[in-house]
């Protein structure tokens, strides 16, 4: 909803630019309204930084499933073990209290890797696209453009219904541009500078 929402308001301002501009008698004939387009989704595939935060995340994803694989491995021994004493004896109660504590450590574990590593995640996407904003600004003000909005294409993959491929249709902001007015490429080579 929110996403409407913001769709909504940016076409609004743009709107509403476009005929401040179109309409003030205070511009001269010569002055140029440019626009571009930047495609976001390739950016975040393109940029370096953005390849090497997945990446980093990724890696320490990986650190956290050995060592929640280990303790797995471990309480998995000790399943093995317990059987083998008799019921009640002060070395199966042992063993019996160690699984169970390192089952809590596996579940504890896997719950905390997942949570931070979204967290991370999060954190690394938020701070790559704060620099393409910043990249995009930059190109924006250096060639003049007065506006540049972000375009997608339609991906209807994961749409399973009716209702889904609507959905992504009515996230689209733009539903035509020139490729000449796609500044995508050079955002990209802007950022990996």
């Amino acid at each position: 909803m929110r996403q409407h929402i913001l769709y909504i308001v940016i076409l609004l301002l743009t709107s509403f630019v476009v005929v401040q501009l179109s309409n003030n008698n205070n511009v001269e004939a010569n002055t140029s309204f440019k626009v571009g387009f930047v495609n976001i989704p390739e950016i975040f595939s393109q940029y370096t930084k953005a390849k090497e935060e997945k990446e980093k995340v990724r890696q320490q994803y990986q650190q956290e499933t050995l060592i929640i694989k280990k303790l797995e491995e471990k309480a998995k021994k000790l399943k093995e073990k317990i059987p083998l004493y008799r019921a009640g004896s002060a070395i199966r109660q042992r063993y019996e209290n160690e699984l169970a504590e390192t089952a809590f450590k596996a579940k504890n574990q896997s719950e905390r890797a997942k949570y931070f590593m979204a967290l991370k995640l999060r954190n690394s996407t938020e701070m790559v696209y704060h620099d393409i904003a910043k990249a995009i600004e930059k190109y924006a003000k250096d060639n003049n453009f007065a506006l540049i909005l972000k375009i997608e294409e339609a991906d209807f993959f994961g749409a399973q219904d009716p209702a889904q491929v609507k959905q992504k249709i009515d996230m689209r902001n733009v539903l035509y541009w020139k490729n000449s007015l796609d500044v995508t490429k050079g955002i990209v080579k802007l950022l990996n500078k």
